[in-house]
C-alpha cells in the first residue's frame, strides 16, 4: 500500500482505506482524543529508550512541543519524579501564547528542572 501522505495521496482527506491488518480497535473506555495520542505517544516513548544516552545528570533538548514533543518531555519528567533520573530538561518551541499555559502545565513537576525556550528566542520560561 505505501505510507499515507509519503507515497499515497490521503492524509489530509476525511476518510482513508487502509488495510485491516494496520488497524486496531480501542476499548470503550479509551476515547479517541486518547487514542489519538497513542502514536505520538509511542514514538516518544521509542525515543527515549532507544537514545542510548545515559540520562542520569545529563541536559536534554526537545526539539519541539507538538504531541512528540510534549510527550517526550512528559516521560522524561516522569522519569525524574520516580528517581530513575536527574535531569535538565530543556524544550524549544514555537507556540502561541495561548498554547503556552497547556505546555506548562504538561511539564510542571517539583523534581524535574525544565526551561521552554522559543525557536524565535525572545525570553525563557522557567517551568516552576
Amino acid at each position: 500500500m505505501g505510507i499515507l501522505g509519503v507515497t499515497v495521496d490521503g492524509v489530509f482527506a476525511d476518510r482513508v482505506v487502509v488495510p485491516a491488518r494496520s488497524c486496531f480497535a480501542l476499548p470503550d473506555e479509551i476515547g479517541s482524543h486518547v487514542g489519538a495520542l497513542l502514536e505520538p505517544a509511542g514514538s516518544a516513548m521509542h525515543s527515549v529508550l532507544r537514545s542510548g544516552v545515559d540520562l542520569a545528570g545529563a541536559s536534554v533538548l526537545v526539539t519541539g512541543a507538538g504531541p512528540v514533543g510534549l510527550v517526550t518531555a512528559q516521560i522524561l519528567v516522569a522519569l525524574v519524579v520516580a528517581g530513575s533520573v536527574d535531569l535538565e530538561l530543556l524544550v524549544t518551541h514555537r507556540l502561541p501564547l495561548s498554547r503556552l499555559p497547556v505546555a506548562l502545565d504538561l511539564m510542571r513537576s517539583e523534581a524535574a528542572k525544565v526551561l521552554l525556550i522559543p525557536a524565535m528566542p525572545d525570553e525563557r520560561l522557567n517551568v516552576e
